[in-house]
C-alpha cells in the first residue's frame, strides 16, 4: 500500500486532525493530540504486524482511497472520472444565447450590450436540431444566456414550447435553466417558465445592498438590489431552485453578507450558494463566506469535483449565437464562428477535425498539471486556456480562492452542519 498522491495531512480544528483526499473528497478524523502517531501509521503502511487500532484506522484510508494499492495508476482514473463526466453521451446541454442586450450595466462586466435579438432564422434552426438530437438523446439542458436573456422572454416561451412538444413526442425529456440577473422576473412568468421546463436560475446578488447597488446598476444607473433580491425570493418560493451567485472585488467579512440573512430560513435549502473572485487575478478566499451560508443552511454545490469542466464546450455541449454561429464557448468572442446551425438543424463546423480535438483537450495533458497533486480539484477549470494560444499553465487558486486545506474543512463543516458525520 501507499499513500495515495491526491492525500494532504490537515488540521480540522485544535481537537481534530483528518486525512483528506482531493480526489475521493472523503477524510479520516483523528485526535490531532496524537498527529504524531497517526502519521507514524501512515508512513510505516507496510510492516509486518498491525494493532487492531491501526488496521481500523487503515481501513478507513483505504476505503477513501487516501491509502492505495502499490500498482493503482490514479492518473489513469483521474482521466477515467473526466471522460466518464464529460462523455455522457445521452445528455446534451446547449447554451443560447437569446439576446446580447442587458438592461445592466455592471461594472466588471466585459460585454459589450449591443442589442441583437436572436432571428427568426435562429430559432426555428434551434428548434429543428432540438428536433434531431431528441431522438438520440434521453434529455436536453437547455441553458439560456446573454446579456440578460430575459429581455427576449417571449422568444424563449416560443421555442421551448414548439421544442418540448417535439421532445416529448420521440420520448426525451426537456428542461431548461437561465442565467439572468432577476430584475425582469414576475410571478406570471415564472409560472409560465414553469409550464415550458425551467427548473433553476442563477441569479446574482453581489454580498449587500451597497456593494451590489454600487456595481449591479441600471443602464440609467440606478441600484437593483431591492428589486433582485425581492423576484429571487419570489421564484423560491414559487418552486424553482435557485444559484445564488455572488462575485467579490476584494476582502469581503462573512459579517457583510446581508442577502444571506434577507431571506426566509425556510427557503434556504432549495437555494445554493456560489461565491467567486470575479477577477481571477485576485485570490480572496471565500471560505469564510461559504462557512457562514452553509451554517445557516443554504445550500452548497462545491462538495463534490467538477470533472465535465465547463459545461458550455464539451463533446455533449454546444453554444448557439443570436444569428446561428455556433461558439467554442459562452466567453470567447475571439473564437466565435467555429460553425453554424444550418435551417436543416444541423451542425455544420469550419473544421470539424479541429473543433473535435479542441474540446477533447485536457489538463491531464499538461506536465504541470498532471503531476499536481490539486489536479482533481482543477478538472473544471475553464477548457478555452488549453487551446492554442491560451495561457495553458496553472491560474493559482482557483476561482473560490480556497486553499486545499480551506477545502477539506468546509467539507467537513458541510457534512456536520448535514448531519452527515
Amino acid at each position: 500500500m501507499k499513500l495515495s498522491k491526491y492525500a494532504y495531512n490537515i488540521k480540522i480544528n485544535n481537537k481534530l486532525g483528518a486525512y483528506y483526499s482531493v480526489l475521493s473528497r472523503r477524510y479520516v478524523t483523528y485526535d490531532y493530540s496524537k498527529r504524531e502517531k497517526y502519521k507514524e501509521i501512515v508512513e510505516h503502511l507496510n510492516k509486518s504486524q498491525y494493532t487492531p487500532e491501526e488496521v481500523n484506522f487503515i481501513r478507513e484510508l483505504h476505503k477513501y482511497g487516501i491509502i492505495v494499492d502499490e500498482k493503482t495508476n490514479e492518473e489513469a482514473y483521474l482521466k477515467y472520472k473526466e471522460n466518464a463526466a464529460r462523455f455522457r453521451d445521452q445528455v446534451l446541454r446547449i447554451t443560447v444565447f437569446v439576446t446580447t442586450g442587458c438592461n445592466f450595466r455592471c461594472t466588471y462586466c466585459t460585454q459589450c450590450h449591443t442589442h441583437t435579438r436572436m432571428t427568426d432564422e435562429t430559432k426555428n434552426s434551434l428548434i429543428k436540431y432540438i428536433e434531431n438530437v431528441s431522438l438520440q438523446k434521453k434529455r436536453i439542458e437547455i441553458v439560456w444566456f446573454g446579456g440578460e436573456p430575459l429581455v427576449e422572454f417571449q422568444a424563449i416561451i416560443d421555442i421551448l414550447s414548439k421544442a418540448k412538444s417535439l421532445c416529448g413526442s420521440n420520448g426525451c425529456s426537456l428542461v431548461s435553466y437561465a442565467v439572468t440577473n432577476g430584475y425582469l422576473l414576475t410571478k406570471d412568468r415564472i409560472e409560465k417558465m414553469k409550464e415550458v421546463g425551467f427548473e433553476a436560475l442563477q441569479i446574482t446578488v453581489d454580498i449587500n445592498k451597497k456593494i451590489h447597488d454600487s456595481q449591479r446598476v441600471k443602464a440609467d444607473g440606478s441600484g437593483t438590489y431591492d428589486r433582485v433580491v425581492g423576484n429571487l425570493i419570489m421564484a423560491v418560493e414559487n418552486g424553482i431552485n435557485v444559484t445564488l451567485r455572488m462575485n467579490i472585488a476584494g476582502p469581503i467579512s462573512s459579517s457583510d453578507l446581508d442577502v444571506l440573512r434577507k431571506i426566509n430560513p425556510r427557503l434556504r435549502n432549495n437555494i445554493w450558494v456560489d461565491i467567486a473572485n470575479v477577477f481571477q487575478n485576485e485570490k480572496n478566499s471565500t471560505y469564510p463566506l461559504l462557512k457562514k451560508a452553509i451554517k445557516m443552511k443554504y445550500s452548497y454545490g462545491g462538495r463534490f469535483n467538477n470533472y465535465s469542466g465547463c459545461t458550455t464546450c464539451g463533446p455533449n455541449s454546444m453554444v448557439v449565437n443570436t444569428n446561428g454561429d455556433i461558439l467554442f464557448c459562452s466567453n470567447a468572442d475571439e473564437l466565435s464562428g467555429i460553425g453554424v446551425l444550418n435551417s436543416k438543424g444541423i451542425p455544420a463546423y469550419k473544421n470539424e477535425m479541429d473543433y473535435d480535438i479542441n474540446i477533447s483537450r485536457s489538463l491531464t495533458d499538461i506536465d504541470e498539471c498532471r503531476n499536481c497533486p490539486e489536479l482533481p480539484l482543477c478538472l473544471g477549470r475553464c477548457y478555452k486556456a488549453l487551446l492554442p494560444g491560451g495561457d495553458g499553465g496553472c491560474l493559482g487558486k482557483r476561482a473560490n480562492g480556497m486553499s486545499v486545506e480551506e477545502t477539506a474543512k468546509l467539507d467537513y463543516f458541510y457534512d456536520l452542519e448535514k448531519g452527515a458525520i
